[in-house]
C-alpha cells in the first residue's frame, strides 16, 4: 500500500464566474460515495439550499424502470448498468436549472458532471452504520475496502470538471453555498479540495481484528 497521507490538491482559493452554461443549461451535480457515507442526506441538503433543483435518485430510477436484475448471493443487487446508464441521461438531459444525480453506481454509469462530491467516512463509523442496516459481513467488508481505497473519488476523475470529497460539517456546507452560488448565476469563490486516505485506518482494523473478515 501507498503510504497513507491527507493531501491538499487545490490549496488556494480562486474566484470564478459562472459559465454561460451554467446560467443557459445549469450544473449538472454528480454527489456519489460509499453506501452509508450520507449521499442523500447531503443531496437534500443542497437542495434545500439551492431551491429549485431536479433531483434524480439513481436507485430510484432503476427501480421504477424494474433494471435490477436480481441479488448476489450476500444481498447486493445487480443492475443493467448500461440500460440505466441510457436512462439517467435522458433524465439529465431533460431537466432545467441546477440537476443533482445521486447515487454511489454513478461512477459505474460515466456520468459527466460540471462538479462531483464524494462524501467520505471513517471507517469504523461506516461499518457500524452499515450494521444497523443490516448488511452481511461480506458486503459490509467490500465496502469498507471501497472506502479505504477512496473507489469513487477515484472514478470521478475525467467525469468532472472539479471534484469535491467532504467529510467534515463545514467543508459540506462550504461546498453546498459554491454549488448553490454557482447555480443562481453568482460570483463563487470555491473551496479547498482535499482527497482523504483511509488507508491508515484499514491497516489498524486488520491488525486490531474485526468481524468483517479483513
Amino acid at each position: 500500500m501507498r503510504r497513507a497521507t491527507r493531501s491538499m490538491t487545490c490549496s488556494t482559493e480562486w474566484w470564478r464566474l459562472p459559465s454561460s452554461r451554467d446560467r443557459r443549461k445549469g450544473l449538472v451535480v454528480v454527489v456519489t460515495g460509499t453506501p452509508g457515507t450520507g449521499k442523500s442526506t447531503f443531496a437534500r441538503a443542497l437542495d434545500r439550499r439551492a431551491g429549485n433543483a431536479s433531483l434524480i435518485e439513481i436507485n430510484n430510477v432503476a427501480k421504477e424502470l424494474g433494471l435490477y436484475t436480481g441479488n448476489t448471493w450476500h444481498g447486493s443487487k445487480e443492475v443493467r448498468i448500461r440500460q440505466l446508464a441510457a436512462a439517467v441521461r435522458r433524465r439529465i438531459g431533460a431537466a432545467k436549472g441546477l440537476t443533482i444525480v445521486v447515487g454511489h453506481l454513478a461512477p459505474d454509469l460515466g456520468i459527466k458532471c460540471d462538479v462531483a462530491v464524494v462524501t467520505r467516512l471513517g471507517l469504523r463509523k461506516l461499518a457500524e452504520r452499515l450494521s444497523a442496516r443490516k448488511y452481511h459481513a461480506d458486503k459490509i467488508r467490500e465496502n469498507i475496502i471501497s472506502e479505504a481505497l477512496d473507489y469513487c473519488g477515484t472514478a470521478m476523475e475525467g467525469l468532472a470538471r472539479e471534484t469535491y470529497e467532504v467529510e467534515k460539517p463545514g467543508e459540506m456546507a462550504a461546498v453546498q453555498r459554491y454549488i448553490a452560488a454557482r447555480a443562481a448565476g453568482r460570483y463563487a469563490s470555491a473551496p479547498k479540495a482535499r482527497r482523504y486516505s483511509k488507508e491508515k485506518e484499514l491497516v489498524s482494523m486488520v491488525k486490531g481484528g474485526n468481524r468483517y473478515g479483513l
